[in-house]
């Protein structure tokens, strides 16, 4: 050991190709004894359990995710995951009770949300880095908290702000008005009731480049041993997938409604249901408007299959890591295809096809992703002190995506 450095000279005679495929080698059968005993002795143990659980199953998916001859470690602590854990389900509770019995805190509790978010990130990654190994090498995250709130107060502060003056402009609008005099006793109206309507509209604008600054924060301060990373992509590289999306979801909807008001013309449904004297006319519009959801939740998985992998091709094809490269070639269709058959699948086995979904995914992913290492001679294993996992879990309660 030399300056908290330790020179791992047995990987150096290793050879590399220019380009190695990931492969994942897990099996379904071998995970689903795996995942059926923790569901199990999480419920027995009324969640205590599912610290251990989690360690298990991130160490069977990173053991079996294999690059160059060579697989992942995840080394996380179990106690301290659950410990991270129980302050995580203590702060959604607190959030779950401000809303439904101090409506009038929202805002204030919305803007405390947005100011923990950049501890939960520099906490959740470093975490994460900390305990993930490859060839006896250490990922870490270096970044201080102050430097998390530099780099994402813009774009959470103009979320902050744009979605306070929609949600004042609403509560003095005549709409909450109106909406606040029904007399009905069974509809009970709060405005803050359209809040995360509100806070969704007003984050449309600005999540694109939330998520550009995020994903450059957290490369830009990861390591791997003495190996530092670095971001290359632009804002509007991020903006670019996103307004796609949105022309394509745009037009689907548009489509639907053209195709429902030509049907509903040629059947004459339209008339049958301002005269209310065709029962069966009813029926029908009931039954074609059915199948239009239906069709809209489909095509709705090709859509996220689209952004999802569009998302991951920009992040990692542009992260350096010192010498290595990666390169992901995912497709949307085939995505989206996995996430509308895996869903039927989890539907119809009533959860027990989790594991095989689980497997797939993983299988697909590791595919279609490639290393390049142009030189790992130079990469030094670093010595790192422990990390809570506080920050890890407060993001998974949350399903904060913070992850790469």
């Amino acid at each position: 050991m030399n300056d908290g450095t330790i020179r791992m000279s047995a990987i150096e005679n290793l050879p590399l190709p220019v380009w190695a495929e990931f492969q994942f080698k897990g099996n379904a059968t071998e995970y689903f004894n795996i995942w059926i005993v923790n569901v199990l002795l999480t419920i027995v143990t009324l969640g205590i359990y599912s610290a251990w659980a989690k360690v298990r199953t991130e160490s069977y998916f990173y053991g079996n995710t294999v690059v160059n001859g060579s697989s992942f470690r995840y080394t996380g602590d179990p106690l301290k995951i659950l410990k991270g854990r129980a302050l995580s389900v203590v702060v959604f509770a607190l959030f779950w009770l401000l809303f439904n019995y101090y409506p009038g805190l929202i805002l204030w509790a919305f803007t405390a949300a947005c100011l923990a978010f950049p501890f939960v990130v520099v906490a959740s990654t470093s975490f994460r880095m900390r305990n993930s190994m490859y060839r006896n090498i250490r990922f870490r995250f270096d970044a201080a908290y102050l430097d998390a709130y530099k780099a994402l107060l813009f774009p959470l502060g103009m979320i902050v702000a744009t979605t306070t003056l929609l949600y004042i402009a609403f509560d003095a609008s005549e709409l909450a008005t109106l909406m606040d005099a029904v007399e009905d006793p069974e509809v009970e109206f709060r405005s803050e009731d359209v809040f995360f309507t509100i806070f969704i509209l007003a984050a449309i604008p600005f999540i694109p480049y939330l998520m550009y600054v995020l994903r450059r924060f957290v490369v830009d301060h990861m390591h791997y041993g003495s190996a530092p990373g670095s971001f290359m992509a632009c804002a509007w590289d991020f903006y670019k997938v996103y307004l796609k999306g949105f022309v394509l979801t745009f037009g689907l909807m548009f489509c639907l409604g053209i195709i429902l008001a030509i049907v509903m013309g040629s059947l004459g449904l339209g008339d049958e249901m301002e005269t209310g004297t065709a029962l069966e006319g009813v029926e029908a519009l009931a039954a074609l408007v059915v199948a239009m959801v239906v069709v809209m939740y489909g095509v709705g998985f090709y859509l996220l299959g689209y952004l999802n992998s569009r998302l991951t091709n920009v992040t990692f094809n542009n992260i350096e890591i010192g010498p290595l490269l990666l390169h992901s070639t995912l497709r949307g269709r085939a995505l989206g295809t996995l996430y509308l058959t895996n869903t039927i699948a989890i539907l119809l086995s009533l959860g027990l096809m989790v594991p095989w979904v689980k497997i797939r995914m993983a299988r697909y992913k590791a595919s279609r992703t490639e290393f390049l290492a142009k030189d790992m001679a130079g990469i030094e294993a670093i010595e790192q002190s422990d990390q809570s996992a506080i920050g890890e879990e407060l993001g998974d309660i949350f399903d904060i995506d913070i992850g790469l």
